[in-house]
């Protein structure tokens, strides 16, 4: 039986990254506050114009104003992230006082009438964790479970919609072979496989954990994905035959079809020149949990 409309409405709203719009609260806190002040492989700052990002538009601060506004153009829901920088700026050191900011937030929009979603990991996370290799490294999944975990026991009465992680693909890609996200890797394939399946795994984990938790039957948990498809520019009398291939090559490496047969299936391939860059493969014993898939999509 279909719910009624008044339990289960269209949602509109807006979604950030709180880091995006408001910083970092010191200059080494997040990987991204360390990579905004590196200079990459050809001597040139990692940010276009050797820009900071400094308190961005200070969300963090002005959250009320800023969801008044959301609220009144018609909004009736809106996502953030939890930073990780802030909830544990050293490892095992929970910051309760940033703890209760993101309640009174989440108050703040439950006040307006705006139903929260929530993203643990939003590209950014502590640079403590960075050291030690990020989600490139596979025993490193332990400590974002563990942010899991203290997230829900904080948060899991204020938020239904749980994001494990926005655009894991990007992230990887972008981190990894394009060098314009931290760690700042050029034309590292196989790295950008492996991180890619080390966040694949630890969303299905995360998953099963927030499950387990006391009101997490409750909650909805999904992952977030940005839609990229690469096609050839057709000429009207010629197309080079290098083209299609690259596309596909691109699609491939971009892991939409990736992402959604590992969802479907459990099983990760990743071998998009694999006598090139090696091929990166795991089969779980069954397909990950998943609510939802959250689709971003810019251009085509």
């Amino acid at each position: 039986m279909a719910r009624p409309a008044e339990d289960d409405p269209f949602q509109v709203g807006f979604a950030i990254s709180v880091w995006q719009s408001s910083g970092d609260q010191s200059k080494d806190a997040s990987n991204w506050a360390v990579f905004e002040r590196q200079r990459n492989c050809l001597g040139m700052p990692t940010i276009a114009g050797g820009h900071r990002i400094g308190t961005s538009c200070d969300f963090w601060n002005r959250y009320e104003e800023d969801l008044e506004l959301a609220a009144s153009m018609g909004s009736n829901c809106f996502r953030i992230s939890l930073e990780w920088s802030r909830l544990e700026p050293a490892r095992g050191q929970w910051d309760e006082g940033a703890a209760q900011h993101y309640r009174d937030i989440l108050a703040c929009m439950r006040s307006k009438g705006l139903e929260a979603h929530v993203t643990l990991h939003h590209f950014v996370h502590p640079a403590w964790f960075e050291k030690l290799g990020g989600f490139s490294k596979e025993e490193n999944i332990q400590l974002f479970l563990d942010f899991t975990a203290n997230c829900f026991r904080a948060f899991g009465d204020q938020a239904k919609y749980w994001a494990t992680f926005n655009e894991p693909g990007l992230a990887s890609f972008a981190g990894n072979v394009h060098g314009s996200f931290p760690p700042g890797r050029m034309a590292q394939v196989t790295g950008c496989g492996r991180q890619m399946l080390n966040m694949f795994r630890a969303h299905g984990q995360a998953y099963d954990l927030i499950k387990s938790m006391p009101g997490g039957s409750k909650a909805q948990v999904g992952i977030v994905w940005n839609y990229f498809w690469f096609e050839p520019k057709r000429y009207r009398w010629f197309t080079p035959f290098y083209l299609p291939w690259i596309s596909r090559l691109l699609n491939r490496m971009w892991g939409t079809d990736v992402l959604l047969h590992y969802m479907k299936t459990g099983e990760f391939e990743w071998d998009p020149l694999p006598w090139v860059f090696g091929r990166v493969y795991h089969k779980d014993p069954s397909p990950p949990g998943c609510d939802f898939i959250g689709l971003n999509y810019y251009s085509r």
